[in-house]
């Protein structure tokens, strides 16, 4: 009786220990998810002041402009991050109706060459929700 006993724990013991080993293995093999910024959800102060910083780069805002670019793409991202409990076509039709006015109120702190080097592609207008 404990001869069979014996023989049970240690079958049992190399069953475990053969599922352990081979988990181990599943999982050293498996590749590691690389997580991109744009994944992670930023609040809404870091997305303006990313979008402003990306912004001063493209345009070289002065640091009067880059002050009130900041504010006013923090007072967007703050209405934009207000918009969770909206339909996706709400959304959508606030989401249009904000950026006409963030276009408007950049054009009035822009200069004309700075507003034509930033018309050239809206990469300054991506939100964390639209990457």
């Amino acid at each position: 009786m404990k001869l069979t006993q014996i023989a049970i724990l240690a079958f049992t013991l190399s069953a475990a220990y053969s599922v352990n080993a081979q988990e181990k293995e599943r999982r050293s093999t498996e590749p590691i998810k690389k997580i991109s910024v744009a994944e992670l959800k930023l609040t809404p102060e870091q997305t303006a002041t990313k979008r402003a910083t990306e912004l001063r780069s493209k345009v070289e805002l002065t640091d009067d402009q880059f002050t009130s670019v900041n504010s006013l793409f923090l007072k967007i991202e703050n209405r934009r991050a207000a918009f969770t409990n909206l339909s996706e076509a709400e959304k959508l039709k606030a989401n249009s109706e904000l950026q006409t006015v963030e276009d408007r109120e950049l054009n009035s702190i822009l200069s004309p060459t700075q507003q034509k080097l930033n018309s050239g592609t809206k990469t300054t207008t991506k939100t964390a929700t639209s990457m």
